[in-house]
Order: C-alpha cells, then sequence, then structure tokens
C-alpha cells in the first residue's frame, strides 16, 4: 500500500512522489517507483507506454519518464 505523503491525508494526491502499478484483477500495488514530488511529475492517470522488458514511460505534465524493473 501506498502512504499519502500529506500529513493526516487518507487519500492521494499531487505531493505524493511515486508511480504506482495496479493488478486490474486485484487492485494490488504490484510495483512502484520514485518519480519526484508535486505537480511537476504528475502523471495524470494516464497508462503510459509499457516496452518490452517491463520498461514504463508514463507521460507526465513535464516529460516522459522511464521507470525500468528493478
Amino acid at each position: 500500500m501506498i502512504r499519502p505523503a500529506a500529513p493526516g491525508a487518507s487519500a492521494t494526491s499531487v505531493l505524493d512522489p511515486y508511480y504506482a502499478e495496479i493488478d486490474p484483477r486485484t487492485g494490488d500495488v504490484t510495483r512502484t517507483a520514485y518519480l519526484g514530488a508535486g505537480f511537476l511529475f504528475d502523471t495524470l492517470q494516464t497508462v503510459g507506454s509499457i516496452a518490452p522488458g517491463g520498461v514504463v514511460y508514463p507521460g507526465t505534465t513535464t516529460g516522459i519518464p522511464r521507470i525500468t524493473a528493478q
């Protein structure tokens, strides 16, 4: 589970610094990656592109980061 960055918050916000993959069948978080905090790294709740080898390119408000499997 991802914990919201804002103290006392019960939901995520633009302050949360993580990208998360969620299993559509179970709703479980399967992988997370640190992107950066704030609206500059907001993925706008888009799917992004998935490349071979588990590489994900999520579009953000300021660019397209590359997230690889760890």
